[in-house]
């Protein structure tokens, strides 16, 4: 990250410039800046936003100004409260501010005879200013008593840098600069002495003796003061044509005899298509006088994207074109020297002239280029250290650098970072290279075949030469042969153009230790993935495995894809570079070796997807141990991955589900069965019926072809929990044939699971003596022991006695659900155990008891952070104390009203939501509490199917009470029609 107020106050990170908004944002942050490492005292950043008036609250609104700052810097910079002020910690490199200092202290201690060098350095400082100091920023403390120390900071380092250039012998490189100084600041003498010397040795004395004169004038007219003693003594020597002011020699030495105008672009790709936007951006950038740096994976076409910018930019650059292959991604990179020998040549530098240095090619060759206007392409470099000295000094000079990593070290550029072209662009390619007509024939195919290129152009490019080669060759049929991953490689080799070779270059560029990574993170089949699943299979730290992944994704063989909802970074792999690392991992890897890698990676993954269940706001099933060998999870490891499991699952979703498919294809059923219970429960919360089943049944199959008993009941146990509620007769099945083999591996947990869920399946049916002989044999298979199916079975229990009408005996079951929830810490069945006693309670007009029952719930509901079921409870309770007389009711109904209608979804599953209202209120009351069901109803409908019916019929009832008998048949109609399709 860098933060810059050399200019308007900007923050970059990862080469892109992040949005600031607010000018309270810029105002502090500019302000912390210029004295990072330092405390600011409150008061000054309070005088600064508002000057000698502060409003009330100030400390207020600093604290939220603060704390938005902290959100954009995330992590890469702290702002802490130290005392009566804020501190910002910062690397001093990051702020452009601190860095220019750095840099001139650097150039003053440098001793005599490193002209040269200082020369580079205040040059480079300079560039560093990208216009007034905190330019956007309206501050009467930092306009008036801060930016003119700065001024004047950057006027003297100007100065510097003009002493040096002139004992180099560059008085014709610094005339005009030091005659537009002058016009700024006509008594500042310094500047004065160095304009004269400029112009005397530029064969201008007569303008020399002008401009002391001038300078001799304005200090009388202003201040009564005659010039200093050395400006009087550089007249005087000026006035008779003192030698020593002659300019030094040496440098002259080297200057070319005449001008040459370079002309060295290689021909532009003549079927470049797309990166309309880019090539803007890129242009707009040249202009700006901004160097611009383009970085990507190989083949993703960066010489093909600068060479056209170039192209285009060359008339408005009439001065020549400087091309510079340098190799970065080959064994051996151009050394800097040797290529400021090719540019220095290039501009008429005979090689008998070339200086011997490479600060002094590098000091000449920006010489030479101070006042032309040139476009310069510095093709695939090999890093900052090899860019920096082929730099020029001017923005005269358009500079396009591409990359195959990205050079964020390199000061005053714009990085662009170019990725794979989109699908529509991937198929004007393939038309341009191989024909429109031939392509339109089989607009699908070409699709396609795009896509299996992965939309890279080199790929693409590769694809259209074999179309272009082979004319009877079809698009399907290249598809067809593409489609085989094993051959996909193979197939992507078209005279010199390959897509192997390309990452070959990639790869080979790596220490052994990347490589290693590269290989190995490629074996996982998943989307995307964190660092640490990459340290799982490497068997490092989190810490090491994303130094690793970090370095990978600056030589763009991995990329970001984004960040999830746990705040860990997503990495994933293009297609034909995963194919290619996995080539790599088979020749390079013995089998032993990867299978281990593999290992890792999925123990880790289901150790902490199953820790993961255990978090979630309620238990579906009683997870079963499987063979898979599971890493021991430390406390801070899972306090950091999982302090949020559904986001966990949320961002792990898509992987656990490739997880499953892929270990069953394999024929290996354990990861598959153990990675599929372990999502169950996540699934279920969210309501995702097809991936349950995506999930449960290639598992299954797998389990049974392999004979594995224990993953079979397992499975049928989970697609019977997940047709419960659309198909109960084939749920009861599934459930039967799991006991059944529970049973005969002597599984006491699964047996009483899969009872637990006969006993629902039954219930549905209204068959509710054999689902109570069901769910007792649930506690005559657990011996006492608290398992999510005991508590269970005793709510299911309590459900059926009430829908039986045998009120009393609904007590007795809740009472042991609610104390063997207790024992197991599931406080959400808890919760619901004591919002159904208190709802039986009021039907038997027992308010009082009612009301005890629903603020326990509440109390419960409200410590677990469910929005749903929170309202559900606050219209129960607002019942009962609409019954007592308490005035309390009407703002629990407020409450109820704005939680059920708040956006924010969260996952609830059929014990989160259940039934609403059952008594009559008022009727200015009951609006309220309708509005509390309908919101409910339309927000949760989705994530609680099995309980919406009951919600309608809930309406229905409310709605009859009204008097308002349509809307109740409506009502109760929709209920009617959800019943038909549910158990």
């Amino acid at each position: 990250m860098e933060l810059g107020v050399l200019g308007p106050v900007e923050v970059v990170k990862d080469g892109r410039q992040v949005p600031l908004g607010a000018a309270r944002l810029r105002c502090v942050l500019g302000l912390l800046a210029l004295d990072a490492g330092r405390v600011v005292p409150t008061d000054r950043v309070a005088e600064a936003l508002w000057g000698e008036r502060p409003p009330r609250g100030q400390a207020n609104s600093i604290q939220v100004t603060v704390s938005k700052l902290r959100r954009v810097l995330a992590g890469d910079a702290a702002i802490t409260r130290r005392g009566q002020g804020y501190l910002l910690e910062v690397d001093p490199g990051a702020v452009d501010l601190h860095r220019f200092r750095s840099e001139v202290a650097r150039a003053a201690a440098l001793g005599d005879g490193q002209d040269v060098r200082a020369e580079v350095i205040l040059a480079d400082a300079l560039r560093l200013w990208r216009g007034g100091p905190l330019a956007d920023v309206d501050s009467d403390l930092i306009r008036h008593r801060l930016v003119p120390s700065l001024e004047q900071e950057w006027l003297t380092a100007r100065l510097d840098h003009a002493d040096v250039t002139l004992r180099l012998g560059g008085h014709a490189k610094a005339l005009p600069e030091l005659t537009a100084l002058a016009r700024q600041h006509p008594h500042q003498q310094r500047l004065a002495a160095q304009l004269m010397l400029a112009l005397y040795r530029d064969g201008r004395p007569d303008d020399a003796l002008s401009a002391y004169r001038r300078l001799r004038a304005d200090l009388g007219q202003h201040s009564g003061l005659e010039p200093s003693r050395e400006l009087r003594k550089l007249h005087q020597d000026i006035l008779r044509a003192d030698p020593a002011l002659d300019p030094p020699t040496a440098g002259a030495a080297h200057l070319p005899q005449r001008a040459v105008k370079p002309a060295q672009l290689p021909l532009a790709v003549a079927e470049f298509t797309g990166r309309d936007s880019e090539v803007t951006r890129l242009i707009a950038h040249a202009r700006a006088g901004s160097i611009s740096a383009l970085a990507g994976q190989g083949g993703v076409g960066k010489t093909a994207l600068a060479l056209r910018v170039a192209h285009e930019l060359a008339a408005e650059f009439p001065d020549g074109q400087l091309y510079v292959n340098l190799g970065g991604a080959r064994p051996g990179p151009l050394e800097p020297g040797r290529a400021l020998v090719g540019l220095l040549s290039a501009l008429g530098v005979p090689s008998g002239r070339l200086p011997d240095g490479l600060e002094e090619r590098s000091a000449l060759f920006r010489s030479l280029l101070a006042d032309r206007r040139v476009v310069m392409l510095l093709d695939d470099a090999a890093g900052e250290a090899q860019v920096r000295p082929l730099l020029p000094g001017t923005r005269s000079v358009a500079v396009l650098v591409t990359s195959r990593t990205s050079l964020l070290g390199l000061e005053g550029t714009r990085h662009l970072r170019l990725d794979v072209l989109t699908p529509a662009q991937a198929v004007g390619l393939l038309g341009k290279v191989a024909g429109a007509a031939r392509i339109g024939d089989e607009p699908e195919a070409a699709a396609e075949l795009a896509g299996l290129c992965g939309h890279l152009p080199l790929a693409v490019r590769v694809a259209a030469a074999k179309l272009v080669a082979r004319p009877r060759l079809t698009v399907s049929q290249l598809v067809r042969r593409l489609s085989d991953e094993r051959r996909r490689l193979d197939e992507l080799v078209a005279g010199d153009l390959a897509v192997r070779a390309s990452l070959r270059l990639s790869y080979q560029g790596l220490t052994p230790r990347l490589r290693h990574a590269f290989r190995t993170f490629a074996l996982l089949g998943v989307p995307d993935f964190a660092s640490w699943a990459g340290a799982a299979m490497l068997g490092v730290s989190a810490e090491e495995a994303e130094e690793l992944l970090e370095a990978l994704v600056d030589v763009h063989l991995i990329e970001v894809s984004y960040v999830d909802a746990t705040g860990w970074a997503r990495y994933r792999f293009h297609d034909l570079t995963r194919l290619f690392a996995r080539e790599c991992a088979f020749a390079e890897d013995d089998e032993a070796v990867r299978a281990e890698s593999l290992r890792r990676a999925i123990g880790c993954w289901l150790a902490l997807a199953g820790e993961a269940d255990r978090r979630l706001p309620c238990q579906v099933l009683d997870l079963i141990g499987g063979p898979v060998p599971r890493p021991e999870l430390t406390e801070g490891c899972t306090r950091e991955l999982l302090a949020d499991p559904i986001a966990w699952f949320d961002a792990e979703r898509a992987s656990l589900l490739v997880l499953v498919q892929d270990a069953a294809e394999a024929a290996c059923p354990a990861p598959a069965w153990e990675a599929a219970q372990v999502a169950a429960g996540y699934l279920a919360i969210r309501n995702l019926r097809d991936e349950w089943a995506e999930t449960n049944r290639p598992a299954l199959r797998a389990s049974t072809a392999a004979g594995d008993r224990l993953g079979e009941a397992v499975m049928l146990r989970g697609l019977a929990l997940h047709i419960l509620p659309v198909d109960h007769r084939a749920a009861h099945e599934h459930a039967a044939e799991a006991q059944r083999l529970f049973a005969g591996l002597g599984d006491r947990r699964g047996q009483a699971d899969a009872l637990r869920l006969r006993g629902a399946a039954l219930r549905l049916a209204q068959r509710w003596d054999e689902a109570l002989e069901c769910l007792r044999e649930v506690d005559e298979a657990a011996r006492g022991e608290a398992w999510v199916s005991t508590v269970s079975a005793s709510i299911l229990m309590a459900l059926i006695h009430r829908d039986a009408g045998r009120l009393d005996e609904v007590a007795p079951c809740l009472r042991r659900s609610r104390e063997l929830a207790r024992r197991l810490g599931d406080e959400p069945s808890e919760a619901f155990a004591w919002l159904l006693e208190g709802s039986v309670l009021s039907t038997q007009d027992k308010t009082d008891d009612a009301v005890s029952a629903f603020e326990r719930a509440l109390a419960l509901f409200r410590g677990l952070g469910h929005r749903a079921t929170q309202a559900m409870t606050l219209v129960y309770l607002a019942c009962g104390y609409t019954r007592q007389g308490d005035e309390r009711a009407q703002s629990l109904l407020d409450e109820a009203l704005r939680l059920s209608k708040d956006r924010r979804r969260e996952p609830t599953g059929s014990m989160a939501v259940g039934s609403l209202v059952r008594f009559v209120f008022p009727s200015f009351e009951f609006e309220r509490a309708l509005a509390v069901l309908v919101a409910t109803v339309r927000r949760d409908r989705p994530a609680s199917v099995a309980l919406v019916p009951e919600l309608f019929r809930e309406l229905g009832d409310s709605y009859q009470a009204m008097g308002e008998p349509s809307k109740a048949d409506d009502a109760w109609e929709r209920s009617r029609l959800l019943l038909a399709i549910r158990p």
